[in-house]
């Protein structure tokens, strides 16, 4: 985390403090944490502590690890992201492509190069402003992700270049059920950058097991209409599988979900916005049993009543509210 380097030194960078959410250090340590880190470091770490106008400095960063330490004593550590969606991104596919749009025979603009990584970039910001939960392997590493059947959906932001042992285990994982979209690319080359007789993923394509967005997202990744296709296919593929649902009104709210078994669950909101806001959650738990919420928030830690009730229902869960205030983060932990 980099913030300090600027803010540190506000002579030289005036705006730094303005730039940064007052929420930075917190929101950065538990939104790394609630998305699978296991390492959270500062640069210039003397800078954070002792000079930085960001969060009030010490006190800032001592917050955020003592919400970390709740999190971790509610389970944090050994708890899992839910299955829900799995990104492969691949560097293969990112790296081919970028040698051929500068030094082969592309016909478009040179500009196009760092599509493949685009790509992923547009697809993780998507997934992460919009509360959808998932985990990234490499494509190109398919023994990494070889257990990717036991997820709902798995998304390939820019299949370019593949392996045939990729696509074997890709195919394996259709087999079995799962829903798979694939983004701008249909596995046109080899793992080399060798081109294939046809696409490898054309088959299942055609044959409507694969899914394929194909506008260009360089160009119209921002459009509201692109957005608003793409999640159609996505919420699609899930059906009523989602693990967490977030409505956020507009405001910059994050959340994630880490779960310690199917009646366990923690839930991270991070109000990044200089406005109060309010987020709707929607959490999937075990039905027939009775649940409390625990909320640690900058404050400390509370029991959370819905509707004066302590103890809820999973159908109360469905659809319950959480209001946050300006550059404030919450941790909800809901268990029997």
């Amino acid at each position: 985390m980099n913030y300090s380097w600027g803010s540190a030194a506000p002579d030289k960078n005036p705006l730094c403090a303005e730039t940064y959410p007052h929420i930075c250090y917190i929101g950065a340590v538990l939104g790394g944490a609630v998305n699978g880190a296991t390492s959270l470091n500062f640069w210039r770490y003397n800078h954070a502590v002792n000079l930085d106008p960001i969060q009030g400095g010490r006190e800032g960063v001592k917050l955020a690890f003592s919400m970390l330490d709740t999190l971790a004593a509610w389970g944090g550590w050994t708890a899992r992201i839910p299955q829900d969606i799995a990104i492969l991104r691949s560097r293969a596919s990112e790296d081919w492509f970028q040698l051929k749009v500068l030094y082969g025979d592309y016909p478009g603009d040179r500009i196009d190069n760092t599509r493949g990584f685009d790509h992923f970039h547009w697809l993780a910001l998507q997934l992460l402003q919009n509360g959808y939960l998932f985990e990234t392997y490499f494509q190109d590493h398919a023994e990494a992700w070889e257990h990717a059947e036991s997820f709902k959906v798995i998304i390939l932001p820019f299949p370019y270049s593949m392996s045939m042992t990729a696509f074997g285990t890709l195919a394996a994982a259709v087999a079995k059920g799962v829903r798979v979209i694939a983004i701008g690319a249909r596995g046109e080359t080899d793992e080399l950058g060798n081109p294939y007789p046809q696409p490898l993923l054309k088959g299942l394509i055609d044959d409507g097991k694969v899914g394929y967005f194909a506008p260009d997202l360089q160009e119209k990744g921002s459009y509201p209409e692109t957005v608003k296709t793409f999640f159609n296919i996505l919420d699609t593929s899930l059906g009523d599988g989602r693990t967490l649902t977030l409505t956020r009104y507009g405001k910059d709210i994050q959340a994630g979900c880490l779960v310690n078994s199917d009646a366990d669950k923690l839930i991270v909101l991070i109000n990044w916005s200089d406005f109060d806001a309010v987020a709707d959650l929607g959490v999937r738990m075990t039905a027939d049993k009775r649940y409390r919420i625990l909320q640690r928030d900058l404050d400390g830690v509370r029991l959370l009543k819905l509707c004066d009730n302590e103890s809820v229902t999973s159908s109360d869960l469905n659809s319950f509210r959480v209001p946050l205030k300006a550059g404030e983060a919450k941790i909800l932990r809901i268990a029997e």
